[in-house]
């Protein structure tokens, strides 16, 4: 099938323990980049799960991070689609 938009990015990120694999886009790399980063965000879950396999163990380390991770994913899209402009 052809591309209907020329192909912008590559996206490799191992977010998980499963084996990676290679995803194509269409869309800019950062709108890839912060959906992934959302996805773990917003997805209380997901999130603490991705806390969990970067090492922190305590449940109310875990619920504190993942807070402040949340504040910095919104912080930082903020600062990027502004800068971008």
């Amino acid at each position: 099938m052809a591309n209907y938009r020329k192909m912008t990015g590559f996206m490799d990120l191992n977010l998980s323990q499963s084996p990676k694999i290679p995803l194509h886009t269409n869309r800019p790399l950062n709108d890839e980049i912060f959906s992934s980063l959302h996805y773990l965000s917003k997805i209380e879950e997901v999130g603490y799960d991705f806390i969990r396999s970067n090492g922190i163990k305590n449940k109310r380390e875990i619920k504190t991070t993942y807070s402040l991770f949340q504040a910095f994913i919104r912080q930082g899209k903020t600062f990027f689609e502004s800068a971008d402009d």
